[in-house]
C-alpha cells in the first residue's frame, strides 16, 4: 500500500494541465494550481457557481516506532476524505441552507499497536474501511444568528475544537482524552459520526452557544466499518453543550493558508468562527447511561446503572503577531483541562496544551512548527480494570508543517510518549514519522 501511495503521488505530479478538456484559454502550471487535479478542463468554476462544492483529500503518515513502547516497527497509515456540499440557496434559492456529504476511506494500519498508548499517535488511524462518515442538512436563521443541524454528524467539528490544536498529529489535541474515550467506543467523531442533531445561537460574533444531542453508540464495540443509522435507547444517548467567548481586536487571524484535511474539517459549511484573537469555551457532556459491562464485559460493585458517563472540560486559545512588521506571522498558545466521572469512565482527567509559530523559518511564510503536551489520568475504572498501572501516560509532540506547493504539504513529526497505556511494564516509546497531504 506505500508503493502504491507514492506511486499515486508520482502520477499526479506528471498529469497534463489539458486532462479534461482541449482549447482553455489559460491553464494553471501544476506547481500553481490549488489543486492536484486542477480545474477539470474548465468544468470546476462552473460547478462551484450552482452551488456544489468537492474536496478531495488523501493523506498517509509513515511512522515508527524506534525506540521503547512494546515493539519497534514502522507503518503506513492512510486516509482518503471526500465531501460533498450542496449550497440550497445557490441551488433551489433556499436561503441559510446546506447539505454535507462526506465519506472517508482507511487502510487499518496502526502505530499504537507498536507503541501500546492509549490516546492515539496518528489522528487519522482508524480500522481498515470505506464508510459514509457524514450526511447532514443545516439550515441558518434570523441573520444567521441561529443555526439548526441535523443528520450523520461529527460531534468534534465544532464542540471540543482548538484550531491552533488542530496542527498536531497526536490524537488529543482534536479532542481531549477524557471526552475522546467515553462511552462505549468514543463519542460520534472520526471515524464513526452519529446520529443527531445540534442547535447553535449566536447573538453577537463574540459569543455562542451550542447544545447536540445524538446517538451515544455510534458504532459497535468490534466494528466502524459502516455508517449506523439505529438510535436506540440500549445504545444510550449523548447530550452536550458549550458556551464560547470570542475576542477579536483590530487584528484579524484568517485560517492558515496550509491546513490539512483533519484540520480545515470545521471550516467546510459550519458556522466555525477562526479569525478570533482569543477563544475561550467552557463544555459539558453526559451519556444516559454507562458502558461498563458492554465495553469491558465485566460488572462491578462499585458502579450501579443510575451512574451515567459524564464530564466537564475547559478551553482557551490565543492568537498574536508578535512582530507587526511581519504581518504573516502568528504565535499561538493553547491549553485544555477535562475531568470526568471517577467510577465509570477510562480516564480521570486530561490536561494538554501547546504553542505553535507561523512564519517563524525565513523563506517559509507559511510553514508551522509546533510543540504539546498531552496528558490523560486513569480513573478508579480504569485501575480496576487494568490492574496495577501508572497514573498518567503523557505525550510530547514536535512537529512542523510546511506547504511544498498549494496541493501538497509535508509534516515531519516526532512524539515522545511517557508511560504508554500508564502500564508499568512499557517502557517510554519515541516515534518518528512524516505526514502527506494531497488536495485533489
Amino acid at each position: 500500500m506505500q508503493r502504491l501511495y507514492y506511486s499515486f503521488l508520482l502520477l499526479l505530479l506528471c498529469m497534463n494541465t489539458n486532462t479534461f478538456a482541449q482549447g482553455v484559454a489559460e491553464q494553471e502550471s501544476i506547481w500553481e494550481r490549488e489543486e492536484a487535479t486542477g480545474n477539470w478542463g474548465g468544468l470546476r468554476a462552473p460547478f462551484n457557481n450552482y452551488g456544489f462544492t468537492l474536496e478531495l483529500n488523501l493523506i498517509g503518515d509513515v511512522m515508527g516506532n524506534v525506540s521503547g513502547g512494546i515493539n519497534q516497527k514502522s507503518v503506513f497509515i492512510q486516509n482518503i476524505d471526500l465531501k460533498f456540499v450542496i449550497d440550497n440557496e445557490k441551488l433551489i434559492g433556499l436561503p441559510g441552507s446546506n447539505i454535507l456529504f462526506s465519506v472517508l476511506q482507511n487502510n487499518g494500519n496502526s502505530i499504537s499497536q507498536y507503541t501500546g498508548d492509549v490516546q492515539g499517535v496518528s489522528n487519522i488511524e482508524a480500522e481498515q474501511a470505506i464508510r459514509l462518515f457524514e450526511v447532514w442538512i443545516q439550515q441558518r436563521l434570523f441573520a444567521d444568528q441561529l443555526s439548526v443541524l441535523g443528520g450523520l454528524y461529527d460531534v468534534n467539528s465544532e464542540f471540543d475544537f482548538i484550531e491552533s490544536a488542530s496542527l498536531f498529529i497526536q490524537s488529543s489535541q482534536g479532542m481531549g482524552g477524557d471526552f475522546a474515550e467515553s462511552g462505549l467506543i468514543g463519542p460520534p467523531t472520526f471515524p464513526a459520526a452519529g446520529l443527531g442533531g445540534r442547535i447553535k445561537f449566536v447573538p453577537d460574533r463574540r459569543i455562542y452557544i451550542q447544545a447536540g444531542l445524538m446517538d451515544g453508540a455510534p458504532a459497535s464495540l468490534n466494528s466502524a466499518k459502516s455508517a449506523d443509522f439505529t438510535w436506540n435507547n440500549s445504545g444510550g444517548t449523548l447530550a452536550t453543550a458549550e458556551l464560547g467567548l470570542l475576542s477579536f481586536g483590530q487584528e484579524s487571524f484568517k485560517p492558515q493558508d496550509n491546513l490539512s484535511t483533519r484540520q480545515s474539517r470545521s471550516f467546510i459549511g459550519r458556522e466555525v468562527s477562526s479569525d478570533y484573537r482569543t477563544k475561550i469555551a467552557l463544555g459539558v457532556w453526559s451519556y444516559s447511561k454507562n458502558y461498563v459491562s458492554d465495553r469491558y464485559g465485566t460488572t462491578l460493585p462499585s458502579v450501579t446503572d443510575n451512574q451515567n458517563d459524564k464530564g466537564i472540560y475547559i478551553l482557551a486559545d490565543w492568537k498574536w503577531n508578535p512582530n507587526p512588521k511581519k504581518i504573516y506571522q502568528q504565535l499561538s498558545v493553547f491549553g485544555r483541562i477535562g475531568f470526568t466521572e471517577n467510577e465509570v469512565s477510562r480516564f480521570k482527567s486530561y490536561g494538554g496544551g501547546g504553542i505553535t509559530y507561523k512564519g517563524l523559518i525565513p523563506g517559509d511564510l507559511n510553514g508551522l512548527l509546533g510543540f504539546s503536551l498531552a496528558s490523560v489520568q486513569g480513573s478508579k475504572l480504569f485501575q480496576q480494570i487494568n490492574g496495577q498501572v501508572d497514573d498518567f501516560e503523557t505525550v510530547l509532540e514536535l512537529t512542523y508543517l510546511t506547504k511544498v506547493i498549494p496541493w501538497l504539504n509535508i509534516q515531519p513529526d516526532i512524539q515522545y510518549i511517557i508511560s504508554p497505556g500508564a502500564n508499568l511494564n512499557t517502557s517510554n516509546a519515541l516515534v518518528v514519522g512524516i505526514r502527506t497531504d494531497i488536495a485533489l
